[in-house]
């Protein structure tokens, strides 16, 4: 028995030294993982606090700013109901649209203006009954637009074309009024940063633009056919963008009547 006993001394010995360098290493990884979580964390600590802080500070902007007081201000978002408008990849126009113009609404009511909206949830605007719901649901927003108390009015569309390539906003305004042309530019321009766009304000046989007395224009904040535009028009934050350029857009445009 005396040759068979186990030496424990030994093969301590020879377990902590088998051991200590799994120990170690195991120590120096977890070490790292900690410093990789900690500087993970950090930087989305950090991202979080400028995603506040630059929405912090456009809430300042809107509510400090009191140009808009007593205006009021229709958004028309384009579409709905049984016209849904462009359509790609089973992407319909209108919800996009109605999205934007709930955005803006906010913000323009931040600031004071009150706002109509020609509609907010997926309805057109003709009588049940019509033949021509294209037409009745335009002569509709027109009335709507024309009431003596507006002071003006934005209509939030998206654009297609046959060119793929085509992309950015676009801005029609009323022919042969110079406010308008004068709004379309100045939406136009903040809008060039969001969008890439590269047009410039323009008129157009647009039934709403041609039928309305009020001061007004027409926003085409992308081109659905366009595989850049359509996914960025998928993103919430990127018509957060959009409807606050159109809204800084609008307030350009009052500093300049001022």
């Amino acid at each position: 028995m005396s040759d068979h006993k186990l030496d424990f001394d030994a093969v301590n010995a020879s377990l902590c030294s088998g051991i200590a360098p799994l120990l170690f290493s195991y120590n120096k990884t977890m070490k790292r993982l900690k410093r990789k979580c900690w500087a993970t964390g950090s930087l989305i600590v950090l991202l979080i606090a400028a995603l506040v802080m630059r929405a912090f500070g456009r809430a300042i902007t809107v509510m400090s700013d009191t140009r808009l007081n007593g205006m009021t201000i229709v958004i028309d978002a384009g579409h709905g109901g049984k016209d849904p408008g462009a359509r790609s990849q089973a992407i319909d126009e209108d919800e996009i649209n109605l999205k934007t113009a709930k955005k803006l609404q906010r913000l323009l009511e931040g600031a004071g203006a009150e706002v109509i909206m020609i509609r907010e949830e997926d309805v057109d605007l003709a009588p049940s009954d019509a033949k021509n719901v294209k037409r009745e649901d335009l002569k509709k927003r027109v009335e709507i637009m024309n009431q003596p108390q507006v002071t003006l009015f934005i209509s939030i569309h998206c654009n297609i074309s046959l060119d793929k390539r085509v992309h950015g906003a676009e801005v029609y305004y009323q022919q042969g009024n110079e406010n308008s042309h004068q709004l379309a530019a100045a939406v136009l321009e903040r809008l060039r940063s969001v969008t890439e766009s590269k047009f410039q304000p323009k008129t157009g046989n647009i039934y709403i633009l041609k039928q309305t007395t009020t001061l007004g224009i027409l926003a085409e904040i992308g081109f659905l056919s366009n595989g850049q535009d359509l996914a960025a028009l998928q993103k919430d934050e990127h018509l957060d963008e959009i409807a606050y350029a159109i809204f800084q857009g609008i307030d350009d445009f009052v500093k300049i009547l001022e």
